[in-house]
Formats: C-alpha cells, structure tokens, sequence
C-alpha cells in the first residue's frame, strides 16, 4: 500500500500531473499571445494616432496660411514708338489742326497693333495721348507706330474727351486719421510755418536753409520755388501726431505734429495766382519748434525727416532767367510742319529720338 502511494503512477498520479502542468502552460501561452497582440495593437493604434495629428496639423497650417498674393503685373513705362510719337503729335498739334495752341496733358499707355506691308505682317504700337486745346477742349490722340522702323503711321487720329471744366480749386481741410489736439505752442509754430512757406516760395535757398535748420546734416541744400510773385502763406490747421514720436507722460502729447499750409500766390501784376497747399511735418511742437519735411495733402504723417534736401545742382535765379529766356524763344519760333502726309510726322529725326523715360511724368 505504502508502496503504491509513494509510486503513483500505478494509480495514473503521474499522467494527471502532466496533463494538469500542460493545460498550465497552455493558458500562460494563450495569455502571452493576448499580451502580444494587444500591445502590437497598442503601438498601431499610437502610431494611427500620431499619423493623425500630423495630418490635423498640416491641414491647419495650410488653412492658415493666406493665399499666395498674385504679382501684379508691371506697366512698360517705356514702350517702343512712345518717344516717336510724343515728338510727331507734337508737330502735328503745332499744324492748327485741332486749335492754336492744343498741347499734350498726359502719356496714357500703349497697346500692340499689326499691320501688313505687302506680303509680311509687321508690329506697332498705339500710343495714346490726352490733348488740351485753347478753347479748353480735351481730346484723346492715338498715332501708330511701325516698331521696326519707328515711323508714324498716317496722322494721328482724334477723339473727343467729355471734361468737366468746371472744376474749380477752392482750398479745404480734411482731417489726418492719427493726429489730435492742438499744440500749446501754437502762435510759435505757426509763425514758423510761415516763415518756412515764405522761404520755400522765395528764391534764397540759404533763407530756407535757415528756416529748416536740419540738425543731422547741417551743410544740406534745400531748393526753394523759386516764385517772382509776391506770397502770403496761411495755417489751415494743425495737430499732435498720435503714433509718431515719444509721449508726454503728464500731457499725453507727443514730440511730433502735422500741419497743412497754403501758399497762397500773386502774380508780378497784383493778381490771384492760386495756391500751392502742403502737409508740413513739425518736430517739438511745444518747445522750440523746427521743420521736419513737408510733402502732398494727406502725406504729413508718414513723411520721412529731412526728406526734401537738394541732391542735384541748385536752382538759382540766373538759372530761371535762362530758362524763361529759352522757352519764350521757343515759343515764337516757327514751328516745324510734317511733310509726309503719308507715312505720319517726325521724319528720320523722330525715328531715332533715345527710347528713355523722361516724360514719363507727364
């Protein structure tokens, strides 16, 4: 008996105990193949997870970011035919045709034409003009222009512009977005200003150079008008620039200021000449005042200190009598007249006039 308990197998013990460690290690199988799988799903999940939020994030930058902005395509100032065509419309205007003394206002622009010369096609341009006449008709002027050659085409051709003449220039204020209050030093800075618009009207550019006073280049020129008539000049208004310059603390106030000032111009025979009106930039308006720049209504805020000295060769009084000598000779010259009906005006010397941009002011 003894002998059979400690001999189990006689009994089948051992078969038990294999079978019993067997479906053990089974399970514990069973459980590292569920371990497994759920931590390999786990890692697929965060990376799902991390693909997504990548995703998520790139679609919201790309939302974010605005639009590309199209460049914006740039005008030719200097087209080819544009400086043949401005000297042919001027002669031809010279002829009579469309008045005495009709003179060109305005460059309007360009555009390609084609035209045939026997079996081949050729390019040109039409040049557009506007045109003033002395009885205060407009008209837009259009000649053609062979590129290859340079020659006008024909004459030009003309078409009447509606114009309303009866714009008339009465002065006016308007107010600057960023600018306030009224300097308490008001009666020094507007005796200032007025020095300065009688100095910029006058013909002594040492004068205006006294006015202006520029602190950071002292030997800086600063081209007066050089105006004959006699001037007045007047203070529309004034203010505190808000977002330029250091602030008052106690007062609010800043060191900067804008004003608008009008010079107002008489002829050499006592009669009105109209105005010239100006946005002057003040520095220290409640102490000791000084000119900073002064450009077009509406400039004052944003213009640049001490933008307005002289680089080129100084204007001076011989220099406008020289001028003045010049155009009135040129004025009771004969003019030129076109001789070929048929291929336009301006000849050879029109044709090989230098292809630059110095009237593109006009």
């Amino acid at each position: 008996m003894a002998q059979g308990i400690r001999d189990g197998r006689n009994f089948g013990w051992d078969e038990r105990v294999r079978q019993a460690r067997l479906d053990t290690d089974k399970d514990d199988e069973d459980k590292q193949y569920v371990k497994a799988t759920l931590k390999s799903r786990t890692k697929l999940w965060k990376v799902m997870r991390v693909i997504e939020l990548i995703l998520v994030a790139f679609i919201a930058i790309s939302v974010a970011q605005p639009a590309a902005t199209p460049k914006a395509p740039e005008a030719d100032l200097s087209p080819a035919g544009k400086q043949n065509a401005y000297a042919a419309v001027g002669q031809w205007l010279a002829t009579g045709t469309l008045g005495s003394t009709g003179r060109i206002i305005s460059w309007d622009g360009s555009r390609p034409a084609s035209l045939k010369d026997g079996s081949k096609t050729v390019r040109a341009t039409r040049q557009s003009f506007t045109v003033q006449t002395d009885a205060n008709r407009w008209f837009r002027i259009v000649a053609t222009v062979r590129t290859d050659t340079g020659q006008v085409v024909g004459y030009p051709s003309a078409t009447p512009m509606a114009i309303d003449t009866t714009q008339t220039l009465t002065g006016g204020t308007a107010d600057w977005p960023d600018a306030s209050g009224t300097p308490d030093n008001r009666d020094a800075v507007e005796t200032l200003l007025s020095q300065w618009g009688e100095a910029y009207a006058g013909t002594d550019a040492d004068r205006l150079k006294t006015v202006v006073a520029d602190q950071k280049d002292p030997n800086a020129v600063y081209q007066p008008l050089m105006l004959s008539g006699k001037t007045s000049v007047s203070v529309d208004k004034i203010a505190y620039l808000t977002d330029r310059g250091k602030k008052d603390k106690n007062t609010g106030h800043t060191d900067m200021a804008v004003a608008q000032v009008t010079i107002n111009v008489k002829k050499p025979d006592g009669s009105d000449g109209g105005g010239l009106t100006y946005d002057v930039l003040v520095g220290q308006p409640d102490g000791a005042a000084r000119i900073l720049a002064w450009g077009a209504p509406g400039t004052g805020p944003g213009l640049k200190e001490y933008s307005n000295r002289w680089h080129g060769t100084a204007i001076d009084a011989q220099t406008v009598n020289n001028q003045r000598q010049a155009a009135e000779a040129s004025a009771s010259a004969s003019p030129s007249v076109p001789t070929q009906a048929g291929t336009g005006t301006g000849g050879d010397q029109a044709a090989t006039a230098p292809d630059d941009n110095t009237e593109d002011e006009q």
